[in-house]
């Protein structure tokens, strides 16, 4: 992919970045930066395109994203118009070259290490995590270095830190800005529900649907076709959890048009059935 690389503003009395983000979409591009980013959905859900892999986010969500890992998150206002998410953005040498490669940092050099696939955060130190970004969001300076260096303590000794991209994703990074492929999540996010032609979308950026498939299949890994499923499949996971709607009507609000072809579907990407998952994951939210 050649995602857009998005300078990260700091202030000039301040040597790292802790904001509150009440209108996420601001940011809504494929981008990269050389900053680690942690991020905290407190509320919201949508589509989470992080490296190679899409996937559904629901608040609560909490993931550590290593430098230079494009990322891109697009929010469904329709079904969640609240959002609050707390980001923080950090250069892994702000506090020194050297800093990082103490004896006693060794543990959290190496999550910076594990941290260029992206790991999303479970276990027990999550709740300790999340109540150290609120205070940050709300605390002096100088407090705010000490709350950082206990956050990724807490993390580097963490075990439930599961990767997000596979292990064999390389990004290519260009500075120079390219929209192509921001114009396909755009569009695809936008149209999911409707059937998609691959020589429609090919259309919206300028290729031959047999360039598109070649340039796709490049840059992500996987098919187009793949990719759209899995928006679909994502999109569906949020209305299962939310019990608003029926199965049914929830494969067809998800773009498909064949109940049959969405319970097959849905159980080859996650592995089980749409009741079953909801029955499963619905008490959590």
């Amino acid at each position: 992919m050649r995602p857009k690389f998005l300078k990260v503003a700091t202030s000039t009395t301040e040597s790292f970045s802790v904001r509150i983000d009440k209108q996420p979409q601001m940011n809504n591009i494929w981008h990269y930066h050389p900053e680690v980013e942690l991020v905290y959905v407190s509320k919201g859900q949508g589509t989470q395109f992080i490296g190679d892999s899409t996937k559904n986010f629901r608040g609560g969500q909490l993931i550590l994203l290593g430098a230079y890992l494009p990322h891109y998150w697009h929010f469904d206002l329709s079904q969640h118009p609240e959002t609050d998410v707390k980001v923080i953005h950090f250069h892994p040498h702000f506090w020194g070259k050297d800093f990082l490669l103490l004896p006693e940092n060794q543990a959290i050099y190496q999550l910076l290490l594990r941290a260029k696939r992206g790991l999303e955060i479970g276990g027990v130190s999550k709740t300790t995590c999340v109540n150290l970004i609120n205070q940050m969001t709300e605390c002096s300076s100088n407090r705010k270095i000490i709350y950082l260096l206990q956050l990724l303590t807490e993390l580097s000794i963490e075990e439930q830190l599961d990767p997000i991209c596979g292990a064999a994703f390389q990004p290519t990074l260009e500075k120079s800005e390219d929209k192509r492929i921001s114009t396909i999540y755009e569009y695809s996010m936008a149209h999911f529900k409707e059937k998609i032609g691959i020589g429609e979308v090919a259309d919206k950026v300028g290729l031959s649907p047999h360039s598109f498939c070649r340039y796709f299949k490049s840059r992500t890994g996987k098919t187009y076709t793949r990719f759209l499923l899995e928006i679909r499949i994502g999109h569906a996971c949020n209305l299962l959890l939310s019990r608003e709607l029926s199965i049914k009507e929830v494969g067809f609000e998800s773009g498909f048009f064949n109940i049959t072809s969405f319970h097959k579907i849905f159980k080859e990407i996650k592995g089980l059935s749409p009741l079953v998952y909801r029955n499963t994951y619905s008490s959590a939210y």
